[in-house]
């Protein structure tokens, strides 16, 4: 197999984190298809030839760049990047003047230095997307280099035959969340989310568990295009929704399958992830306008405030900061038991008796600020009234 990755740093600088890169792209892309000048070129060999052939033959070239690479200096204190024979400087001049895809890839909190920091012949490389590799993260961030090259290349991964419908699980696998932890988020920031229990396919003796949000848009065209809008946070994060696109609307589950279908902090992140990217989307349909509704626990004629996670949705077309009326009709009010009030806000309406004894109708008049759908709180500033009928 001819080399695919060619590996550029400086041995003063990043000499083990580019050995433990080299190890890690192997053991996905093959031996043969990294070079790395210590490893790959045996004793006796012609080290400059065995790096140019090497450096023509690969398509992708990263840069590996720590918080030295530009600082390195010879003995009289000349920065080895200024001086035309310097080799790290030749390899990304020949990258760079052949249109090899250059990736540079930062490593110990190392950013990209400004390009007046460059030599003239190397101006262009502060031009091209960095990536940064993480320490604590380093399984993480590489498996977006794997991706980047394999998307560049086209080159299969060594491990690929194996896999089947996942991708390669991280080393350090997450634990499941708790059900109060689970709970707490979908109380809270999640609340537009709910939990969901189904069969897995292909082995129906077995559950999985999800989260699961609706999104709505305005055209077919919108929901294919916010899918595309999020696909590179997911690959960011290497998390993966399970989803389903109908016509205008997407519906997204989100598992942690390396710990048996069952969901973790990272499926708590993703769903933030896509909540904030639905929020700020230009397509997304405000039509149907998500309102919590409450329950209302009637005990000797006093109301207690429960929250119920389900939604009720309102066909209504409004500017989200414009006040919205929302009239709500119970037509029972019992002396005990629990009223579905949806979209408003709990309080005490005054109850009155027909002659027969039965309540009358009573109706809700609620008053607040509606917020936009992805952002909303539960209407505040009740006021409530009975009419007679």
């Amino acid at each position: 197999m001819e080399t695919v990755v060619f590996i550029s740093y400086r041995r003063d600088d990043t000499s083990a984190e580019a050995g433990r890169l080299q190890e890690t792209l192997r053991a996905q892309l093959g031996d043969a298809a990294v070079f790395l000048d210590t490893s790959a070129i045996g004793i006796g060999d012609e080290w400059p030839r065995e790096v140019e052939d090497a450096l023509q033959a690969a398509p992708v070239v990263l840069a590996v760049m720590g918080v030295n690479w530009l600082r390195v200096s010879d003995e009289f204190g000349y920065r080895r990047i200024d001086q035309p024979d310097d080799w790290v400087r030749r390899e990304l001049e020949n990258a760079l003047a052949t249109k090899k895809a250059v990736l540079p890839v930062l490593v110990q909190g190392a950013r990209m230095p400004p390009t007046d920091k460059f030599p003239t012949s190397l101006a262009d490389l502060p031009r091209h997307q960095a990536v940064e590799i993480r320490r604590d993260y380093w399984d993480h961030d590489t498996k977006l280099i794997i991706s980047r090259i394999e998307a560049l290349t086209k080159a299969p991964l060594k491990n690929h035959a194996d896999l089947g419908l996942y991708p390669a699980p991280m080393r350090e696998k997450p634990d499941p969340l708790s059900d109060e932890r689970i709970d707490a988020a979908l109380n809270g920031s999640l609340h537009r989310w709910r939990r969901t229990t189904s069969p897995f396919p292909g082995a129906e003796s077995q559950s999985r568990v999800e989260l699961f949000r609706e999104y709505k848009f305005k055209t077919f065209t919108d929901a294919i295009g916010f899918m595309s809008l999020v696909v590179p946070g997911c690959i960011t994060i290497w998390h993966h929704p399970r989803w389903e696109n109908v016509w205008r609307t997407l519906n997204v589950y989100l598992t942690t399958w390396d710990i048996g279908q069952r969901i973790s902090d990272r499926d708590i992140v993703l769903a933030l992830y896509l909540d904030r990217a639905f929020s700020d989307f230009s397509g997304r349909d405000d039509s149907w306008l998500a309102l919590d509704p409450y329950l209302v626990t009637v005990r000797a004629g006093v109301h207690h405030r429960a929250t119920n996670s389900r939604q009720v949705r309102w066909r209504r077309h409004i500017h989200p900061e414009t006040p919205l009326i929302l009239n709500v009709t119970i037509n029972h009010l019992p002396e005990t038991g629990e009223v579905l009030i949806p979209g408003a806000a709990p309080h005490t309406p005054n109850r009155s008796e027909k002659g027969d004894g039965s309540p009358f109708p009573v109706v809700l008049v609620v008053t607040g600020i509606l917020r936009r759908p992805d952002r909303a709180t539960p209407i505040a500033v009740p006021t409530g009234d009975k009419m007679d009928v």
